[in-house]
């Protein structure tokens, strides 16, 4: 097989070694009980940084440095120093002042005692601050706290947040640069009196512990995607107002089955399909997006039967690791028996199908701790995406195998572009970028993203193949101005509203 058709079947060619290496000299720990991770410019130096989430003893922070190399961090410098039950945290510059804020959410003793979220954001001497005061609503003290999800419903700067808690309501609050509001009937109708539904199960309702966020109808409006014992599609109307519109788009309505809930453009025609990944023996199901503005509308991709699953899924991501343009499969997985498994890695077809790739790209996690999650990230600015993997499950027996980071090392690289904090929204978060190469456009959207109840608003990410540049963008941001930028070659690039792109490859 030549290099060029290894290469187009996803093999890597025999003297290349796998995709996906392990970097073996890393400052992160290897055994220890987690919840995941999420990422955030912590330090102020324009680089996200790792904030791990240890299960039951606060967080460990670890500095992103140039060359895939990190620098650990007394969490007690930089955070509240507590030893809480934390699990999830979603990260945002949700106030808009330049600097990122971190919720972390926290269990409530298994539902028999109180758990107060906290907020954080940084003060004038760098460290961060708890805000919420007593009784304050975004404590939500008898949820059972699994995460977070930063998310613009409404036509101001400011995101709301919506809260994922176990077997307790899911909750949403509304911010408007002074104070908060609370919108939760929105998302769950049970808490809201008017409801018919509102006296069924004593008020609690379905509880979700899953989100994903994006304009699923390229309306220029972002909805949501929710699931747990339950599953909803919210349309979102631009002012804040969410319509359920899950029987009306042609989604399953499976309760107490779905784990998590992934949003990509799968076969590349420009909007956001719908990713399932079922806990027990359902695998995972692709959801094709034939949505138009104002109509929701899916029908069922490909059978992923023929993929290698285990029983027992954890968590899914969907990323062009190679670079070809086409988003490729990354699933988490464990056994019925509460032992870890390789990850499956399966490369994107363009369709919605994907083909097993596991042995020769690499990067399976094959350790003995159980997963908690995975982020795709572009952590040395080379243009392609670096994987991280989180493991120590919850309260399991503690095993090697905690932090795991893989270097990719795809033979062709692709475009990292992370959008400034603007007078719009912080991150650009709602902005649509389009990519034109010679393959095509390939479209992305500045969005908060989930991995297993943690969040972050990251980079977009576009793999341009055998395309060696220059290429052009166009950029509508959330105020509706759009803005075509040149990019000269493949890297990683940071773009300010109305401002020439700056390259920062490598830097």
């Amino acid at each position: 097989m030549s290099i060029v058709m290894a290469l187009l079947a996803g093999v890597a060619p025999a003297n290349a070694g796998p995709l996906f290496q392990l970097v073996d000299h890393t400052p992160f720990p290897h055994r220890g009980k987690s919840f995941g991770a999420t990422w955030a410019d912590v330090d102020g130096d324009g680089r996200l940084d790792l904030l791990l989430d240890h299960h039951g003893h606060g967080m460990g922070v670890y500095l992103t440095r140039p060359g895939l190399t990190f620098a650990r961090m007394d969490s007690c410098a930089v955070l509240p120093c507590l030893d809480v039950d934390q699990h999830g945290t979603a990260a945002c510059d949700f106030d808009c002042d330049g600097d990122w804020d971190l919720y972390a959410t926290l269990g409530a003793h298994r539902g028999q005692g109180i758990g107060v979220n906290r907020l954080w954001s940084r003060g004038g001497d760098g460290k961060y601050h708890d805000t919420l005061g007593v009784g304050d609503p975004l404590g939500d003290p008898r949820g059972r706290g699994r995460g977070a999800l930063w998310v613009r419903l409404d036509g101001d700067r400011y995101p709301e947040l919506l809260v994922l808690n176990y077997r307790t309501p899911a909750r949403l609050f509304h911010f408007d640069g002074s104070s908060w509001q609370n919108w939760s009937p929105m998302v769950n109708p049970y808490l809201d009196p008017a409801s018919p539904r509102a006296h069924l199960k004593d008020g609690h309702g379905f509880w979700l512990t899953a989100a994903a966020a994006g304009d699923m109808d390229n309306d220029g409006y972002t909805d949501l995607v929710l699931a747990g014992d339950g599953h909803f599609l919210f349309h979102n109307d631009g002012q804040g107002n969410l319509t359920d519109m899950t029987a009306q788009a042609g989604l399953p309505r499976r309760a107490n089955t779905l784990l998590e809930v992934v949003l990509g453009d799968v076969d590349n025609d420009g909007d956001l399909d719908i990713l399932y990944l079922f806990r027990w023996f359902g695998g995972v199901q692709i959801m094709l997006n034939e949505s138009t503005p104002n109509h929701l509308s899916f029908r069922p991709g490909p059978d992923l039967k023929h993929l290698p699953l285990a029983e027992e899924l954890d968590s899914a991501l969907l990323a062009d690791f190679d670079n070809d343009g086409i988003l490729d499969l990354y699933v988490l997985m464990q056994d019925r028996q509460f032992h870890s498994r390789p990850s499956l890695l399966a490369r994107g077809t363009g369709d919605g199908n994907f083909q097993d790739v596991s042995d020769s790209w690499g990067g399976r996690g094959d350790v003995a701790a159980l997963p908690c999650g995975a982020w795709p990230l572009d952590l040395d600015r080379d243009g392609d995406l670096d994987l991280v993997l989180i493991r120590g499950r919850e309260d399991f027996p503690l095993r090697d195998g905690l932090c795991l980071l893989y270097a990719n090392h795809a033979a062709h690289k692709g475009i990292t572009l992370e959008l400034a904090t603007g007078k719009w929204a912080p991150h650009g978060m709602g902005a649509r970028i389009e990519l034109r190469t010679s393959a095509g456009i390939q479209t992305r959207q500045v969005r908060s993203v989930a991995h297993y109840w943690n969040s972050t608003v990251a980079p977009v990410h576009f793999g341009v193949n055998t395309d060696s540049g220059p290429y052009r963008a166009t950029v509508t941001w959330p105020s509706g101005s759009r803005q075509n930028i040149d990019i000269p070659h493949a890297g990683a690039y940071y773009l300010q509203e109305g401002r020439d792109i700056i390259d920062r490859t490598s830097g």
